[in-house]
């Protein structure tokens, strides 16, 4: 979000946990995740989100851009 908070599903979490939980949560999925990032998020922690995700083998990454309320 604007204020640099990462979420999984509403649930807080920080980057060092994002790798480990995605890979919990896409074990018997189509590989796919959706990251929403707020307008107002730093442009350094959306790359830094995106470099954990790309680091994941097989994954799929959408990207959806719009203000979280």
């Amino acid at each position: 979000d604007k204020f640099g908070n990462l979420f999984i599903n509403k649930e807080k979490i920080l980057l060092e946990g994002l790798e480990l939980k995605i890979v919990e949560l896409i074990d018997n999925s189509k590989n796919l995740v959706v990251l929403h990032a707020d307008k107002n998020a730093l442009h350094g922690n959306v790359v830094n989100v995106l470099d954990v995700l790309r680091s994941i083998d097989s994954l799929k990454i959408a990207i959806s851009t719009k203000s979280v309320k």
